[in-house]
């Protein structure tokens, strides 16, 4: 399987220059598309199969009608990871009247997703599911029944979106890295979950998997862990995993196996998934557990592990530290460092410093970053940074009592997919006069 550095890495240019005539930017007629497992997938050649498209330059995200078509096109017939999903059922295929045809009609779908950098250096992610009907205009003549599209900039989101995809996908293809790939070298554990039973659904362990794959991990699945509590203690200490998780809805004593783990690997990850206060669906806790594993592929090695803050009144210390001409904390930032309510202090710390570090290479490229300060960021520094937040109303800030005609509305997101009261966010302002960033929010996520 593809992960989500392949589809970043691969990143394609819109608006594309060249088309065929006749046909949108970006896609190509009868091109062949690589299905893992199964035969090719011939794209339609004739103009009537990609009727179901609709208009392939609807406006995305307010783009124009060249950059929005490049995108469909370029997803359709470029796209960097393609998925083979289960065979469509007769429900699915009803509505679209192919029963009785003489010829040999093939019906399949495939999930495809490519990342695309726009004119602006902006990534977009697209994600599609494509229902086809192959030979249905004639012998060797596709045509597309369905295009289902979700597009985003957020990059958990998108991972959110392909993951969808994997959960759907045909049972031939496996969570397991590409022939000609790297191996995955990151082994997480997790602790917890039930092997039968109702309280997970059908083929959760294969969707965790999945998950893992994704940031090129390998997910050593534990459930009912209390059940061998000596055995996996044993493991954790003797071989200890990259990084360790704990589904705190399943295992009720979960620092009995943290503990362990971190006295064999000082400075390790680990956390908890979940939480025994809350229920979660299945899908709030896979999009959990994504978060959780993309802080773990970016995670630094035990040698560049976190300092140990203790508590908030060393990591007033450590934060003021990183100040500069490049990164400052405004009056209102400032007094909140010392009895923050988020729970984990060096985890805010370790983002804050990260997000310094993209504030020096923006001061010292005088502004430019090639591409959007959210994707150098992940890029770079493995932060997931939004620039917009609908409906907030962001306060004034102030920097030594002096108002600054700044908004802090673009945030890093610390954590996504908690409770309020272990979501942490960073809000900062982009100064563009003095090339510098302004953080005016640090803590949970009640900004504004």
């Amino acid at each position: 399987m593809k992960t989500l550095s392949d589809v970043i890495s691969g990143v394609r240019d819109i608006p594309v220059q060249r088309a065929a005539e006749g046909w949108p930017p970006g896609y190509r007629p009868k091109a062949k598309i690589q299905v893992p497992g199964e035969s090719k997938l011939v794209l339609p050649g004739d103009p009537a199969g990609i009727s179901a498209v609709g208009d392939f330059g609807e406006s995305i995200f307010g783009r124009g009608a060249e950059e929005s078509a490049s995108a469909r096109g370029l997803l359709i017939a470029d796209p960097v990871m393609v998925i083979p999903l289960r065979k469509p059922s007769q429900e699915t295929l009803e509505p679209f009247s192919l029963e009785g045809s003489s010829r040999r009609v093939n019906p399949r779908e495939v999930g495809l997703a490519a990342c695309l950098r726009t004119s602006g250096s902006t990534l977009v992610y697209g994600v599609s599911r494509l229902l086809v009907a192959e030979n249905a205009l004639g012998f060797g003549s596709t045509l597309i029944l369905r295009f289902v599209q979700s597009w985003t900039e957020d990059v958990h989101e998108f991972a959110v979106d392909v993951l969808g995809l994997c959960s759907d996908s045909a049972p031939h293809y496996e969570p397991k890295p590409d022939p000609k790939s790297k191996p995955w070298k990151t082994v997480t554990a997790l602790l917890g979950g039930a092997k039968s039973g109702k309280l997970l659904p059908e083929g959760w362990q294969r969707d965790f998997k999945f998950a893992a794959g994704l940031y090129s991990i390998n997910l050593d699945l534990r459930p009912n862990p209390e059940s061998a509590r000596a055995i996996v203690v044993n493991d954790l200490q003797s071989n200890p995993p990259d990084a360790l998780l704990v589904w705190a809805n399943f295992v009720a004593s979960p620092d009995s196996f943290i503990q362990p783990f971190l006295s064999a690997r000082p400075g390790g990850y680990a956390s908890m998934l979940g939480s025994a206060a809350h229920q979660y669906s299945h899908d709030e806790h896979s999009a959990e557990l994504l978060m959780h594993l993309g802080e773990i592929a970016r995670s630094p090695q035990p040698e560049d592990a976190l300092p140990n803050l203790a508590n908030w009144k060393e990591a007033k210390v450590a934060i003021l530290a990183l100040e500069g001409k490049h990164f400052v904390l405004s009056d209102r930032a400032r007094a909140m460092l010392e009895n923050n309510p988020y729970p984990r202090p060096a985890r805010m710390y370790e983002h804050i410093r990260k997000l310094s570090l993209v504030a020096k290479e923006y001061h010292n490229r005088d502004g430019n970053l090639g591409i959007s300060l959210a994707g150098f960021s992940m890029a770079e520094h493995g932060i997931e940074i939004a620039l917009t937040d609908k409906g907030l109303s962001p306060p004034a800030i102030e920097i030594e009592r002096v108002t600054q005609t700044l908004s802090a509305i673009p945030h890093v997101k610390v954590d996504d997919a908690k409770s309020p009261d272990q979501c942490g966010r960073i809000y900062f302002a982009i100064d563009q006069e003095l090339r510098r960033l302004v953080v005016d929010h640090i803590g949970l996520h009640d900004y504004g």
